[in-house]
């Protein structure tokens, strides 16, 4: 599966002014809870350890957590809570659904990360930074509790 990249303002550089405009590997991702589901564009994040959703959707798919963490950021450490939820990514006629245990945190753009465990480590990944899109293969990841695919 091939995706743009999506194009993004984001604050100013040091040194810099205005908002910069930069162009990352953005996709949405359908994130299945207990009472709905919601597409959420994520950012592709290989430095991220663990997928992380906005608090927000939390309630709004029905997730009921009592497992908490804390996670160590570039910023410091942040508390999350922890759920497992089905994922899944769709292009055309080509669809993979998994089980993934993500954590969820305040992010104030209402962007998700897609970290290594959860999402990166079900497909073989390439990034395109000069003609700006990312593909995916998925590579049937046998730790996922729940896979399929749909062609």
């Amino acid at each position: 599966m091939r995706f743009p990249y999506s194009r993004r303002e984001v604050d100013p550089l040091p040194g810099e002014s205005g908002l910069q405009v930069i162009h990352e590997p953005i996709i949405l991702v359908r994130f299945i809870g207990p009472n709905r589901s919601y597409l959420i564009r994520g950012l592709l994040d290989t430095g991220a350890s663990l997928t992380l959703v906005p608090e927000t959707y939390s309630s709004r798919l029905g997730v009921v957590s009592s497992d908490r963490g804390k996670l160590t950021s570039a910023g410091g450490p942040i508390g999350i809570s922890l759920a497992v939820l089905d994922l899944e990514l769709s292009k055309g006629r080509t669809s993979f659904r998994w089980s993934a245990r993500v954590g969820f945190t305040p992010r104030a753009d209402n962007l998700a990360l897609l970290g290594h465990m959860g999402f990166v480590e079900h497909f073989t990944t390439t990034f395109n930074g000069q003609f700006q899109y990312v593909n995916l293969r998925f590579n049937g990841i046998p730790s996922a509790s729940k896979l399929s695919r749909r062609d």
